[in-house]
């Protein structure tokens, strides 16, 4: 028997992760230049009440699979 697995869009993927992180005032963003992505890694998680930055280097399919947002029968696509 074959497991079928669930594509999540970036978008819902992404607002599903921020969702459940705002209640903590923190974010998930995307490093958009070069220069970001050479010090904080492709993604990094942003305190927005503190303005600054938690972690860097975030895998978020990783992340949101620990925070349990994203299902073992869904996969993210676009990662």
């Amino acid at each position: 028997m074959t497991t079928k697995r669930v594509k999540v869009s970036r978008v819902a993927f992404m607002a599903r992760i921020n969702r459940k992180l705002a209640y903590k005032g923190k974010q998930v963003r995307a490093s958009r230049s070069a220069g970001a992505k050479r010090r904080l890694g492709a993604f990094f998680v942003l305190d927005v009440r503190r303005n600054i930055i938690e972690s860097a280097s975030v895998d978020p399919v990783a992340f949101a699979r620990e925070l349990g947002v994203l299902k073992a029968w869904e996969d993210a696509e676009g990662f």
